[in-house]
């Protein structure tokens, strides 16, 4: 995942703290895996999108996020 020191996403894994959303996280890579196509709404720098594809390398992954900076750190991602 694309970083400058500022994600809040990425100190949870960097420093190994309790993530609040890892159920619906487990959740939505679950569901990929036998999907053809998953939607990302508000996907913020993409951590579902980015799992999800990763758990499933034939998914169609369609992300959207309003945020400017965000969405370019999506798209690097």
């Amino acid at each position: 995942m694309y970083n400058q020191c500022d994600d809040g996403l990425i100190y949870y894994f960097y420093y190994n703290v309790k993530y609040n959303e890892e159920a619906d996280l487990s959740l939505f890579i679950e569901l990929s895996k036998a999907s053809k196509c998953a939607l990302d709404i508000g996907a913020n720098t993409g951590l579902f999108s980015v799992l999800s594809s990763i758990a499933n390398s034939q998914l169609k992954v369609y992300a959207f996020e309003p945020y400017a900076e965000n969405a370019s750190r999506l798209k690097i991602n």
